[in-house]
């Protein structure tokens, strides 16, 4: 059962409530997998209990849909098992409204006792909406007996296991309020009480994968909490592998999926994106995603090295949509012939970014948002690490704004530093203790900025740019140069004095560096990552491109004269001895009031690349026509120009 993960997959959801008529009255096993397999499919994630807790097979330890009338799991696992498609299982674990209504002393609360949906989301009685279960409750032997059930039944049939929602927020039921107190937890206490919910969530994965090791060693498992960031490290070793959603165009927006599977990708297992065909979001029924955008999600997805799954939902009839597994299949007919040179792909990195704080209810953290869309709109090659990852093949690591400073940061720091590695760090990234705490730092702290927003003016610019939010005052140490001066507003906005319908202009000029930099570090004062999250002012990303070429030497990975709307990426074939570069221009546009949207694939022209790569390369073909590129190799950079590019493409550079 342990094969390489497919790269063709569909995650078809059927959360479907009661109706009062018969559902899957219109399966055809015949029909269903034939659909499947024009589309490209090779495996199907399909459901054995939604989150309105009804279950899909025959059963005794949950509730079977009372409108159900056929085995349907069984009936769809058998389909598409005889035409060569996988056929992972889901069972819903957070949300179950059927044993919810029947034990709601099992439903998670916060400190009000309401129902909570999320993290701090709750759901009232009169709301639409499903509820999320305690982990710590009796609900999870209920769900341990559906597990079993579930392994029993499809023995020898079962590709996988997918459990959803598998998260416990700070709860305050009569469960966790009593354990808690015999545990000595101070339950007005929310650090502690958020310790002991991770605790719960960690206990619930570990005995689940005993349990299903126990009975099926080889059995893949993925549990899903909705995103992936460095406190999985508690239970990655639960997981086989990892499903990262991909809704860019709905809950998440674009710059999600980037900045999760740059940290997914380096956590030593096999990863999957998930996208899905909704125009907004999962059972948004009628709708479609754009053609271009489901290419983008999907190619994008694979040149991340991940392989690529898409969401749709089954309707009440059973019947899979014509329309929409032919649009899907346009997409997977055209991965089939590339996934030779998907095949065991790493990524080829010289940056990385640190991920920073970030507190439970986040997804992204602001500061590493804006850190992921400069990089990547500068086309640099980077990951995005955690302290326990190795750095040492990096040639420059930020540390993006809010970083808490411990001593395993100041050592990893310091010994990237000494064998060579550049910094670039921002806002109070590294301070402790009235000071920054890094060896050889290029500016000493001496009080934090009196104003609300600062201006800085660039060396070598002639204009100010204003900065809308302050930082620390600093002074240079010997050996470091100041890039940026830091100047002073008028005053400070209040009811009392006010300039107009902003910030007031530039007034003072200090003699505090904006930006400081020496042969290790790039220092910037202000929270330049958050800042750019939120404003994308162009000059703060120039600005801290210069500086990292500044210390680089201009010597970075990847040098290129495309927009910043193309996305490249690189990933080495070692044993096919060979770069895979992975060229993508799909423009996202906010179009609407609610998400971003991607339309038309605009062409491009006269792209020029200027690669640094480790080994030394012999040829390049463009795969979509197989037409060999000219290059040349001048100082150890490898030159080439494309006439032009659409969509998605990929080269191939062939190394001895």
């Amino acid at each position: 059962m342990n094969k390489q993960l497919p790269y063709r997959q569909i995650h078809l959801d059927f959360h479907t409530p009661e109706l009062g008529a018969p559902i899957a009255d219109g399966f055809d096993a015949e029909a269903f997998a034939d659909t499947l397999v024009k589309a490209g499919v090779d495996s199907i994630t399909l459901f054995a209990k939604d989150h309105h807790g009804h279950a899909f097979y025959d059963t005794d330890a949950a509730y079977h849909h009372p409108d159900l009338h056929v085995d349907l799991l069984s009936e769809q696992v058998d389909a598409v098992h005889r035409v060569g498609i996988r056929a992972p299982i889901y069972i819903s674990v957070g949300f179950d409204e059927f044993i919810g209504s029947t034990h709601p002393e099992w439903f998670q609360r916060n400190d009000q006792g309401e129902v909570l949906q999320g993290q701090k989301k709750t759901v009232g009685p009169l709301d639409a909406g499903f509820k999320q279960l305690c982990l710590n409750s009796a609900y999870a032997a209920y769900l341990e007996d559906q597990i079993r059930e579930v392994i029993d039944r499809f023995s020898g049939r079962l590709d996988g296991l997918f459990f959803d929602i598998v998260r416990q927020s700070p709860c305050y039921c009569n469960t966790c309020m009593t354990k808690m107190t015999e545990a000595g937890i101070d339950a007005t206490d929310p650090a502690q009480v958020q310790a002991y919910a991770d605790e719960v969530t960690t206990r619930f994965e570990n005995e689940v994968s005993e349990l299903v090791r126990s009975l099926v060693p080889d059995c893949p498992i993925f549990y899903n909490d909705g995103s992936v960031n460095p406190t999985i490290r508690k239970t990655l070793h639960t997981n086989s592998h990892l499903e990262i959603e991909a809704l860019a165009s709905t809950l998440f927006g674009y710059a999600d999926f980037p900045a999760t599977m740059r940290y997914a990708k380096n956590l030593g297992m096999d990863y999957v994106g998930m996208t899905s065909r909704f125009h907004f979001g999962w059972a948004d029924f009628g709708s479609y995603k754009n053609p271009a955008a489901l290419e983008y999600d999907s190619f994008l997805i694979l040149a991340h090295g991940a392989q690529l799954s898409i969401g749709d939902q089954l309707y009440p009839s059973g019947q899979l949509q014509k329309h929409v597994y032919d649009a899907i299949g346009q997409v997977f007919n055209q991965i089939k012939p590339l996934e030779r040179y998907l095949d065991g792909a790493k990524p080829l990195t010289d940056m990385a970014i640190l991920y920073p704080d970030r507190s439970p209810e986040e997804r992204i953290p602001a500061a590493l948002a804006g850190a992921v869309a400069m990089l990547e709109e500068a086309h640099q090659s980077f990951d995005v690490v955690d302290l326990e990852m190795d750095w040492s093949r990096y040639k420059l690591v930020v540390l993006p704004d809010a970083v808490t400073t411990t001593p395993e940061l100041v050592a990893k720091v310091n010994d990237f530093t000494t064998a060579g590695g550049k910094i670039v760090s921002s806002f109070y990234a590294g301070f402790a203790d009235g000071q920054f705490a890094f060896a050889n730092f290029p500016v000493d702290y001496i009080k934090q900025s009196p104003y609300e927003t600062n201006y800085w003016i660039r060396n070598g610019e002639d204009f100010e740019q204003v900065l809308y939010r302050s930082g620390p005052y600093t002074t240079l140490r010997p050996g470091a140069e100041s890039l940026a001066t830091i100047y002073e507003p008028w005053f400070n906005r209040t009811y009392q004095h006010f300039y107009s319908h902003l910030q007031a202009p530039i007034h003072t000029r200090t003699n505090y560096p904006a930006i400081a930099m020496n042969q290790s570090f790039v220092y910037f004062a202000q929270p330049i990552f958050t800042l750019y999250q939120a404003t994308t002012v162009r000059n703060y990303r120039v600005a801290v491109m210069d500086a990292i070429r500044a210390i680089l030497h201009d010597d970075e990975m990847i040098q290129t004269n495309l927009p910043s709307t193309a996305d490249v990426l690189i990933n080495e074939q070692a044993a096919e001895q060979r770069y895979v570069l992975h060229l993508l221009h799909y423009v996202q546009q906010r179009r609407s009031k609610l998400i971003e949207v991607i339309e038309d694939t605009l062409p491009l022209v006269d792209i020029d690349f200027s690669l640094k790569l480790p080994k030394k390369v012999t040829r390049i073909e463009r795969v979509s026509d197989h037409k060999e590129i000219p290059f040349t190799i001048v100082d150890g950079r490898v030159n080439f120009t494309l006439d032009r590019h659409v969509g998605h493409d990929m080269f191939v550079l062939d190394t001895e």
